[in-house]
């Protein structure tokens, strides 16, 4: 006896439908999140990686960190910290070759996956414009920089409590290549108005030449830091944002304490 064949309903389709839109929604978030995730920890695997390079630059010269120096980008081979060629060798970090050497100009894909991700095809990347060493006050340079008149520390040596000092940040518009000393560098505010504007040959804000915290995580609510004992955390808007400009609240803003 042949079986009878029955077919779905209407009603029986429409429930299927919705319980895979369920599982969908449910499911979407997570796999966002996921991918937020594995973003943010390559940003921080780069950090690490440039953070062990910086150190290990300071062990090869005698504890002094690279140089940091105004002026026209052309001119800051070797003497701008992401523009040395000895640290992105040892960062293995790719970099112009042309001539003269523009070697503040890095391959894309050294930049964290959140600022890659919206830079246009063919745009030029330049490094500083995305990342920022902190080196102020306390000024972790070479001699005969632009910071000459400052003084000079040894952060491999006397960098106190090095595990709280932050060293190299995420930062937006970062013209000499600095990391953020005042707390309207660090207001989260600033960064939400333009965190869509990616700079590739200049300032974002106009006639403005400070550099920004870049809160490029967390749903544009957290930024990736490394410290001077080589480790790299995300640190939600809260515990970045300097509170205190003259005390350099919080204290991981202030190298010689």
């Amino acid at each position: 006896m042949k079986a009878m064949r029955k077919n779905f309903t209407l009603i029986e389709l429409l429930v299927v439908i919705a319980i895979i839109a369920i599982l969908a929604g449910m499911l979407l978030p997570a796999l966002n999140n996921a991918r937020e995730m594995a973003r943010q920890t390559q940003c921080l695997g780069q950090m690490k990686t440039m953070t062990t390079a910086a150190l290990i630059y300071c062990d090869n010269y005698d504890g002094w960190l690279m140089p940091i120096k105004e002026g026209a980008l052309n001119s800051r081979v070797d003497a701008m910290w992401s523009a040395n060629r000895s640290f992105l060798d040892i960062a293995h970090i790719n970099y112009s070759v042309d001539e003269p050497t523009y070697s503040h100009l890095w391959h894309v894909k050294y930049l964290c996956p959140n600022a890659e991700k919206i830079v246009q095809p063919g745009e030029r990347i330049v490094g500083p414009f995305y990342y920022g060493l902190q080196n102020f006050p306390g000024e972790v340079t070479q001699k005969g920089d632009f910071w000459s008149k400052q003084n000079y520390i040894k952060p491999s040596r006397e960098v106190k409590s090095p595990s709280a000092k932050a060293f190299i940040l995420e930062t937006m518009q970062a013209p000499d290549g600095c990391g953020v000393y005042i707390p309207e560098s660090t207001f989260l505010e600033i960064w939400l108005q333009y965190a869509s504007t990616i700079n590739t040959d200049g300032c974002v804000i106009d006639g403005d030449y400070e550099s920004y915290l870049a809160y490029r995580h967390g749903g544009l609510r957290t930024v990736n830091f490394s410290f001077y004992d080589g480790h790299a955390a995300n640190l939600k808007a809260g515990a970045a944002r300097i509170i205190n400009g003259t005390q350099y609240n919080p204290r991981m803003y202030w190298y010689a304490q």
